[in-house]
């Protein structure tokens, strides 16, 4: 009996400890999300403020978008990369696959935790790249 409890004891702490371990990993994601975001705000802001003056409108569109692209796309993947084993990665990646080569996402979805493989966006992944 008292064996039984010890399993029981060890399981429930690595619960918690799996847990806990995810619960950071999003809230890192989160916090990451927050501060690309900002980013992004203040770069913008700058760049216009820097040279609403001096560039013509053509020019300024240009490179607000080159901004946009570098923001919204490749460091957008580089979270999605540092974050694969959490859900909320996996969703970026979703959302970004036209991005990446079908390769490069078979390749980080085997990075991807057992418990994410039921997801949607894990799913959709998994569509996107099998041959049709």
């Amino acid at each position: 009996m008292e064996q039984y409890f010890s399993k029981i004891t060890a399981l429930i702490i690595l619960l918690l400890v799996t847990l806990s371990c995810k619960s950071n990993l999003d809230q890192q994601f989160s916090l990451e999300n927050d501060q690309l975001i900002e980013e992004w705000k203040s770069e913008n802001k700058k760049f216009i403020q820097q040279n609403s003056e001096k560039l013509t409108d053509s020019q300024m569109l240009k490179s607000l978008d080159s901004i946009v692209i570098e923001y919204t796309i490749n460091k957008n993947k580089k979270l999605a990369i540092k974050f694969i084993k959490t859900e909320k990665g996996v969703k970026r990646l979703n959302f970004l696959k036209k991005s990446f080569s079908k390769e490069e996402i078979k390749s980080l979805l085997k990075k991807v935790p057992e418990s994410i493989k039921t997801d949607t966006n894990y799913i959709a992944l998994q569509k996107y790249i099998s041959p049709e």
